[in-house]
Order: C-alpha cells, then structure tokens, then sequence
C-alpha cells in the first residue's frame, strides 16, 4: 500500500496469530482474517461503532494534505512498472458505509477525497487504470462486505473487480 498522505502510515511489524486473535498481519502488512470474524455481522457493527467513537478515523491522524514528495515518488514508480512492461491498475478500496459518512460529514476528512482525485488525475495523465473508490455506494457495498469498519472482505473486493467500473 503507498500512502501520499504528507504523515504516511505507521510502522508496524508482523503479528503473530494466537487462538483468541482475529487476523494474522504479515510484515508487509497483509492481513488474514479467521473466517469466524466475518460470521457475525454483529462483531463489523460493533468494530464500526468503536472506530466512529475514536478521535481519528483509523490511518487519519495529522493527515491534512498530500505529500509532494510521495506524489513524486508514487509517480516515478509507476513510471518504472510501465517503462519494465509490468501491467498496473491501481486499487482504490472503500470504506465501510458508516465510516464513508463520517468522512463526507466532517471537513478534516476531505484529504481522503482529494487523494482519490489526485489517483484518478495521475492514472490519466499516466494512462494506467484505476479501479474502485474510497465510496463504497459506487458499488453497492454493505456492511457484509467488510471485515470490520476499515477493511473490504473479498466478497466485497469480487463486487469492485466484476462491476469494471473506472
């Protein structure tokens, strides 16, 4: 995942699983959910309520604007996938629906609109797809679409890939 929020994200090493854990989180950040986490939508509803409770939105602390610098980077990256022949789609994975209107309903949260835009602008000026969206009505996705208040499940994901929505 590249951030081109000015802040980044943080940090963090694995995570090993133990039996009462709900996800196995490997170094490079990927995260593996038990199946039993998607069983009940009750436990989405209730990690929705915390994440709405809590001062930032998850990954937005001291987010206020885009890095020029990870813009640039981002850029040149791009530019060698494409000079390498690698095929690139860039992903845009939404919010759950709670937390997407939490994000349109206060202004400190409108970074996240503007680094969409600003995805979209460098995959036209550089020709490269981008699929999917931080709002998750673009695809009719629900609360059974997500594993908790931040992260799409692949059901969710099938709905973003089928759809060929740009």
């Amino acid at each position: 995942m590249v951030s081109i929020l000015r802040n980044g994200f943080a940090e963090s090493g694995p995570k090993l699983a133990s039996s009462n854990d709900l996800f196995v989180k490997q170094s490079n950040g990927v995260l593996h959910y038990k199946d039993a986490w998607q069983a009940n939508p009750d436990d989405v509803e209730t990690a929705v309520r915390r994440e709405l409770s809590a001062e930032n939105l998850h990954g937005t602390k001291g987010y206020e604007e885009l890095s020029p610098g990870k813009l640039k980077l981002l850029k040149n990256f791009l530019d060698y996938l494409r000079n390498q022949k690698i095929s690139v789609t860039l992903l845009l994975t939404p919010y759950h629906p709670e937390i997407w209107k939490h994000v349109l309903s206060h202004q400190r949260y409108h970074i996240i609109l503007q680094a969409e835009k600003k995805i979209h602008e460098i995959g036209e000026n550089k020709n490269i797809q981008v699929t999917g969206s931080f709002d998750p009505g673009t695809y009719g996705l629900q609360q059974t679409d997500f594993y908790d208040a931040i992260h799409i499940n692949y059901k969710g994901v099938e709905k973003i890939v089928h759809t060929g929505l740009n």
